[in-house]
């Protein structure tokens, strides 16, 4: 039974002891069978613990699209030449600065002065103008579509060059700071501008039909040499027609480019020593660091009351005196609820007092 138990407990594996039943016959010894060295399982290696809850097929799924979609965008970029978000607060600090050194920067309201001094038939900003063909049939198509006169017209004493003093003599915010879109704008304008005379010249001219119209190229070119200093523009940066006269383009060094767009005008007399003139236009700003353009809206409102030269010299005053009122206007740009909210209401209203002289340098040309 001994023996039995004991070829049974190493001969089951033993094939031919165990289907012969020949236990004691076995060959294989129960030492030698023992012996054997017995093969070892491998325990399968622990995955190391993660945070994250994404399984890893998951998790490097998303990585690659990451990846794919940041060269994607990275390939893209590249081609179109625009620069990431993250490369723009940086290249606007540098050409900021590329200006400031060149002395070619300074604020949006005094470009909207210079504009605002063209519409009002002082002064005016833009890109590229187009002169008309036939610029009687437009003028007349103008006038048809409610635009007014094609132009501002002015009386002969008007005609030839000026000294001009102007100075900002209040900053409203009718609707109050929520509806200001940059607010640092006016600020600025409060702290270094508010009761701060400005002098410049300007000029009046003949246009092709004999009738006496602002120089708009001139005017404008006189203001930016104030405030950029004289000959960093020449007449050749600033596009303008004085027979097609409701656009004026300018470029100025840096990448940007100012459009000013007269979209309607009118001019009234309650006296002949008195002109009111309105023009409402639209500036179209271009940069390089900008993706699109950004477009300001304004109106600009002015009452002019003069007279003759004898009187002027004998109270060794002005010869012409005027109120402008620049008014900011908001547009789609700058937030289409927020432009509802407004109901077509002016943001910011700039008034200037101005005072004209007649210049020692006085030479009327045709224009």
């Amino acid at each position: 039974m001994f023996q039995n138990s004991v070829s049974a407990s190493y001969c089951r594996k033993c094939t031919n002891c165990y289907l012969n039943k020949s236990y004691r016959d076995c060959i294989l010894p129960l030492t030698k069978r023992q012996s054997r060295p017995q093969k070892s399982r491998r325990r399968p290696a622990e995955l190391p613990a993660t945070t994250c809850s994404i399984p890893p097929s998951a998790q490097a799924a998303a990585d690659r699209r990451a990846s794919a979609q940041a060269c994607s965008t990275s390939s893209r970029e590249q081609r179109s030449g625009r620069k990431g978000p993250e490369e723009i607060p940086a290249i606007r600090k540098n050409q900021k600065e590329r200006r400031q050194a060149g002395g070619l920067w300074f604020s949006r309201r005094q470009f909207l002065q210079s504009a605002a001094a063209a519409a009002g038939g002082l002064i005016a900003l833009n890109q590229t103008a187009k002169a008309s063909k036939l610029p009687p049939a437009l003028d007349r198509a103008w006038e048809a579509v409610g635009g007014g006169p094609s132009d501002l017209y002015f009386p002969e004493e008007f005609l030839g060059v000026w000294s001009v003093e102007s100075t900002l003599s209040s900053v409203q915010l009718p609707l109050g700071p929520d509806f200001v879109p940059d607010t640092k704008v006016v600020e600025r304008a409060k702290a270094e501008d508010l009761n701060r005379q400005v002098r410049y010249t300007v000029a009046f001219v003949r246009n092709r039909e004999g009738k006496v119209i602002t120089d708009r190229r001139f005017n404008t070119l006189s203001l930016l040499d104030y405030y950029l200093g004289p000959g960093k523009l020449t007449a050749q940066d600033i596009a303008w027609n004085p027979n097609d006269p409701n656009v004026l383009n300018m470029a100025l060094p840096g990448g940007l480019d100012i459009t000013t767009r007269v979209t309607r005008r009118s001019e009234t007399s309650a006296a002949p020593d008195r002109l009111d003139t309105s023009e409402y236009f639209q500036q179209i700003y271009n940069s390089s660091a900008r993706a699109e353009p950004k477009v300001k809206a304004s109106q600009c409102f002015t009452k002019y009351k003069w007279r003759d030269s004898a009187a002027a010299q004998r109270e060794s005053g002005p010869q012409i005196v005027a109120t402008q009122v620049v008014s900011d206007y908001l547009t789609p740009y700058d937030g289409e609820m927020l432009m509802m909210r407004s109901r077509n209401s002016p943001v910011v209203i700039y008034t200037y007092k101005m005072r004209f002289w007649r210049s020692p340098k006085d030479n009327a040309v045709v224009a």
